[in-house]
């Protein structure tokens, strides 16, 4: 039977959720400059399906950049959950800088990614990948919410990134097939703990009670269906 496994955030991480505005942002942003080296292509290009199979291949060593948010009904209190439609062409860009390819046209170039919210029905980051610049350079821009930095777990430039030029691509893992439930409430629907079949939850309708036959319901549970 499928089972969906659901994260609360912390109060902390949610905070930014809560406080992000189109005019106050809540997105980090790091650009980097790299020597194309190897991964020079023609006409100044970067070979960007290398790139993108080194980010598959490691990807699995952050979970948090494969789950997306919902809400908890009637508390609104956000939760991570596996996105089952995950797809790594969304998140992950390519484009090229204008010519002359100079510091100019990439503070442009940044200023307009930087500037725009990361969309909240999808795991919330972006990694642009920018060819084009002079010397023969690309750069790479990761965006990532707030919420996203704050939990554990969701640096991927650190699991991307190696001292050695020469350490191969690790072997991708194999595909998960993941569910998704079928209903906004359906965290409030049929929930147990993970272990303790039979034991069920029911929400009592007041909003931030999650009793359980007197108890707690913690921040991780499942649903069966």
């Amino acid at each position: 039977m499928p089972r969906y496994a659901y994260e609360r955030l912390s109060d902390h991480s949610a905070a930014f959720l809560k406080n992000e505005t189109a005019r106050c942002i809540a997105h980090a942003t790091s650009l980097q400059i790299f020597d194309a080296g190897p991964l020079a292509a023609e006409a100044g290009g970067v070979d960007f399906e290398s790139i993108q199979r080194a980010i598959a291949a490691r990807l699995h060593r952050v979970p948090r950049l494969r789950q997306e948010l919902r809400w908890i009904p009637f508390e609104k209190h956000p939760v991570w959950i596996d996105d089952p439609d995950f797809n790594l062409d969304y998140h992950l860009r390519h484009t090229s800088l204008p010519r002359p390819g100079g510091f100019d046209q990439l503070e442009k170039m940044a200023a307009r990614i930087m500037d725009q919210r990361l969309d909240r029905s999808r795991p919330l980051w972006e990694c642009w990948v920018l060819e084009g610049m002079e010397g023969g350079r690309f750069a790479l821009i990761l965006k990532i919410h707030h919420c996203m930095v704050d939990e554990s777990g969701s640096d991927l430039l650190e699991v991307l990134l190696s001292p050695d030029p020469n350490d191969p691509d690790p072997e991708p893992p194999p595909t998960l097939r993941l569910a998704r439930a079928e209903r906004p409430d359906a965290i409030l629907m049929d929930l147990q703990l993970p272990g303790m079949d039979g034991l069920a939850f029911h929400h009592n309708g007041f909003p931030g009670s999650r009793n359980m036959r007197g108890g707690r319901l913690p921040g991780l549970f499942a649903k069966t269906a």
